[in-house]
């Protein structure tokens, strides 16, 4: 097992060489050890990526998709989170009792559509019933009553 990580890299590096990497000459090769493997992996690593430029060495057509186009970039999971100056936004509008369709045909109307948005409507109605939630923290029953007061009032 090496200490030095220069001289753990360099070693891996030199075994890797030494077997002519490619695909064909890795399968069904048998390591010995958890650390021959290790070093096996880090060499191969530092065979395929060189000077931060990835070379593709394997392409699978079936893995391949066509990207979302910009009018469905919202529909997509990774856009399913609303961000803090908006959700700032929701928080204030939500506490001054306007209604959940209020605050987001409001918040689509300022940024051009749904679509400039950044999350759907769905989204926003679980983000205003999540923070309400929390507002009414779990067995606090003067939160609760404070709650209805404000309701009450408005």
């Amino acid at each position: 097992m090496f200490h030095d990580m220069d001289e753990e890299n360099s070693q891996s590096f030199t075994y890797i060489e030494r077997i002519k990497i490619d695909n064909d000459n890795l399968k069904g090769f048998v390591v010995n050890s958890e650390d021959e493997a290790y070093n096996l992996y880090i060499g191969y690593h530092h065979c395929i990526v060189q000077d931060d430029q990835w070379k593709v060495t394997r392409f699978v057509s079936e893995h391949n998709h066509v990207l979302a186009t910009p009018s469905k970039r919202h529909l997509l999971r990774s856009a399913r989170s609303v961000l803090i100056a908006k959700a700032d936004v929701i928080n204030s509008m939500v506490s001054v009792s306007i209604r959940p369709t209020d605050v987001y045909s409001y918040m689509s109307n300022e940024v051009g559509g749904t679509r400039n948005i950044g999350f759907t409507k769905r989204v926003c109605y679980n983000y205003i019933k999540k923070w309400k939630m929390m507002m009414i923290e779990a067995g606090d029953g003067q939160s609760l009553l404070n709650h209805f007061k404000v309701k009450i009032k408005n």
